[in-house]
C-alpha cells in the first residue's frame, strides 16, 4: 500500500445526511397514522355518508313504489283487451270486476308489501301505495277512441302524486 493516500473526511455519510435533516430508511421507525389524519379521513367519510343515505332511502322507496305501479298492469292489460274486442265502448263500463277486468283491491289484499289498494273505476285506474312508499298514489286516466282503441294518461294532480314525490 506504499504509494497510496487514504483520505478521511469528518463528513461521513450519516453524519451529513444528519447535518442536513435528512433520515434514511433505516433509521426510520413506522409509526402509523397520526391523529390529524385519522379525523380527516372519518371527516371524508361522513360528508359521504351524509349526502349518500338520503339518496338510498330516496332510491329504497322508488323501487318498492315500483311494485305498486307494476299492481296496476293486469287492471290496464285488460281493460286494454275488453276495450279491443268490444265488450266495452263507454268510460262509465270500464270498472274492476266487469268484462275480464280483476276484482279491485282493498286493503289487506294486496299482491305485494308496499301496495295498498288497486282500483278501476269509470276509466280511471288508481294504484296506491302504503306508508313503505309514503302512501303515494299512481293515477292512471282512460280515453276510449273511435275503433275500439284505449289510451291512457298519467294524472299527476291528484293528491300524494307520485309524479310530485318523485317515484315515479
Amino acid at each position: 500500500m506504499r504509494g497510496s493516500v487514504l483520505l478521511v473526511s469528518p463528513f461521513t455519510e450519516s453524519s451529513l445526511e444528519h447535518r442536513l435533516g435528512m433520515r434514511t430508511r433505516s433509521t426510520d421507525h413506522a409509526r402509523g397514522f397520526t391523529l390529524v389524519e385519522l379525523l380527516i379521513v372519518i371527516a371524508i367519510i361522513g360528508i359521504l355518508a351524509s349526502i349518500a343515505a338520503p339518496q338510498y332511502g330516496t332510491y329504497v322507496k322508488r323501487t318498492r313504489f315500483a311494485e305498486v305501479a307494476l299492481a296496476a298492469t293486469p287492471y290496464k292489460l285488460a281493460a286494454d283487451v275488453a276495450v279491443n274486442v268490444g265488450r266495452i265502448d263507454s268510460l262509465d263500463d270500464l270498472d274492476g270486476g266487469s268484462q275480464g277486468i280483476p276484482e279491485n283491491l282493498d286493503v289487506g289484499q294486496a299482491v305485494a308489501p308496499s301496495v295498498a289498494t288497486v282500483t278501476l273505476e269509470n276509466g280511471v285506474l288508481t294504484a296506491t301505495g302504503n306508508d313503505l312508499v309514503d302512501n303515494a298514489v299512481f293515477v292512471l286516466r282512460a280515453t276510449i277512441l273511435p275503433g275500439s282503441v284505449i289510451t291512457w294518461q298519467e294524472d299527476p294532480s291528484v293528491a300524494n302524486a307520485c309524479q310530485g314525490m318523485g317515484l315515479c
